[in-house]
C-alpha cells in the first residue's frame, strides 16, 4: 500500500493542484481577451486545452485523498463493514472514466459554445445539463460499486473465480441499458409533446405513416429551452425522438418534418440497438481482460485499476463512432423515402446548418461533414432520375 504524502502521492497532489491553477489562469485570460465579444478559434483552442488540464489535474490530486481514505479503511476489512474499501474503490473509478470519457468531452463543447457566443445553441440548460450528468455518473458510480463488492466478496483466490466471467457482460449490459434506455425514460417521459394546434399537419403525417408502415413504437417529445437539435435515444420498450423547442421555433413545418424523418430513419433502422451490441460484445471482452489483469488489487491498487479503467473507456465510448457515421447516410436515405423528395429532406439538412451556426463542413466523431450527406442525397436523386 502507497502511504500518503510520500514523494509519487505528494507529486500527484501538488503536480494537479498547478495543473488546477494553470488551466484556470489560461481560461480566464481567454475570457478576458474576448472582452464580452466571441472569442477568436485561436483563443477557443486554448481554452478547450486549458479545460483538460484543469480536469487531469483535479483527477491526479484526488488519488492521493483516495489512497488516505483507504489507509483509513483499513482496519474494516474484517469487519462486517469489509465492503466500504472495494465500493468506494468501484464509485471512484467509475466517476474517473465518466468524467475521462463522457462529461470532459461534454464540457469542452459547452465552454467552446459559451466563448462563441452560441451557447444558445447548445443541447440544453445548464441546469438540465449538469442533472443529466449527475443521473447518468450517479447510475455508473453504483453499478461499479457493487461490481467491486462482488469481486472481493467472491475472492479470485477460491474456486469462485469462474464466477468472475460473468462480472463484465453483466455491468456492460447493465450501464448500457442505463444510460441508453432507463435514463431516456426517466428524463423525457414526461416532457412536452408537439402543439397539436401549432403541429396539426405534423400529427397528420405521422398518423399516415404510422398507420401504413410498421414503424417501431416512438415517442416525440420537446426539449424545452434553445436547444437547436434533434435526436434519437431509447425507453423502456419505446424510443424516444427528442426534439429542441428552439429548432421548431427556426424550421418551418416543412423543415420539421424532414427532420423527423432522418429521426424516424433512425428508429426504422433500430440504430439504438445497433449501437448497444457491438458495445456489450466488445466490452465483455475489455472488461474480462482488465478484471484478469488487475481484479487481484482491487481495493488496493488505485492507480492500476484507474488506468485499465481509462482504457476501456476509451474503446468504450469511440467504438460505436467508427460505424455511426455510416448511420446518418441510412437515415438520410430512410428520410428521403418517407418524404418523397429528396430536394425537401437537403434543403432541411441545410437549414438546420444555418439555424445551428455550423458549416456544411463540419463534422464530428459520430456524424459526417453535411456536405457529405448532401452529396450522398445528390446521388439518390440522380439514382431515381435514372
Amino acid at each position: 500500500m502507497i502511504q500518503p504524502f510520500q514523494v509519487p502521492s505528494a507529486f500527484l497532489f501538488f503536480g494537479g493542484l498547478a495543473c488546477v491553477a494553470l488551466g484556470a489562469i489560461g481560461l480566464a485570460r481567454v475570457r478576458i481577451t474576448a472582452a464580452g465579444q466571441a472569442a477568436a478559434q485561436d483563443d477557443i483552442g486554448i481554452a478547450t486545452v486549458a479545460i483538460v488540464i484543469m480536469v487531469a489535474g483535479l483527477l491526479a490530486a484526488s488519488v492521493p485523498a483516495v489512497m488516505v481514505l483507504f489507509s483509513s479503511l483499513e482496519s474494516f476489512d474484517d469487519g462486517p463493514l469489509w465492503w466500504l474499501r472495494p465500493a468506494i474503490g468501484g464509485a471512484y473509478v467509475a466517476v474517473a472514466v465518466y468524467i475521462c470519457s463522457v462529461f470532459l468531452y461534454d464540457l469542452c463543447r459547452m465552454v467552446r459554445l459559451w466563448l462563441a457566443r452560441q451557447l444558445h445553441t447548445a443541447d440544453e440548460k445548464v441546469g438540465f445539463w449538469l442533472r443529466r450528468h449527475g443521473l447518468v455518473s450517479g447510475g455508473l458510480m453504483l453499478v461499479c460499486a457493487l461490481c467491486w463488492v462482488l469481486l472481493a466478496w467472491l475472492d479470485i483466490n477460491t474456486p469462485t473465480n469462474t464466477l468472475l466471467a460473468l462480472v463484465p457482460p453483466t455491468v456492460v449490459a447493465a450501464l448500457q441499458l442505463y444510460q441508453i434506455w432507463l435514463l431516456p425514460w426517466l428524463l423525457y417521459h414526461n416532457a412536452r409533446m408537439l402543439d397539436e394546434d401549432r403541429f396539426g399537419e405534423i400529427h397528420r403525417w405521422l398518423e399516415d405513416l404510422t398507420r401504413t408502415r410498421r414503424v417501431p413504437p416512438f415517442y416525440i417529445r420537446v426539449q424545452e429551452g434553445l436547444m437547436m437539435n434533434a435526436m434519437v435515444t431509447g425507453g423502456l420498450y419505446r424510443h424516444f425522438i427528442i426534439v429542441g423547442r428552439g429548432l421548431l421555433e427556426a424550421l418551418s413545418v416543412d423543415d420539421i418534418k424532414a427532420i423527423l424523418a432522418h429521426e424516424i430513419g433512425h428508429v426504422l433502422n433500430r440504430d439504438v440497438t445497433r449501437r448497444f451490441l457491438p458495445v456489450a460484445c466488445v466490452g465483455f471482452v475489455l472488461h474480462a481482460l482488465y478484471y484478469g489483469a488487475v481484479v487481484g488489487t482491487l481495493g488496493h491498487n488505485v492507480g492500476t485499476a484507474l488506468l485499465g479503467g481509462l482504457g476501456i473507456a476509451i474503446f468504450w465510448q469511440f467504438l460505436p463512432s467508427l460505424v455511426q457515421r455510416r448511420w446518418e447516410f441510412e437515415a438520410d436515405r430512410r428520410a428521403v423515402e418517407l418524404i418523397g423528395d429528396s430536394e425537401r429532406v437537403a434543403q432541411a439538412l441545410e437549414r438546420f446548418c444555418e439555424v445551428n451556426g455550423t458549416t456544411l463542413d463540419d463534422k464530428s466523431l459520430t456524424h459526417p461533414s453535411m456536405r457529405a450527406r448532401l452529396q450522398a442525397i445528390g446521388q439518390l436523386r440522380a439514382s431515381a432520375q435514372a
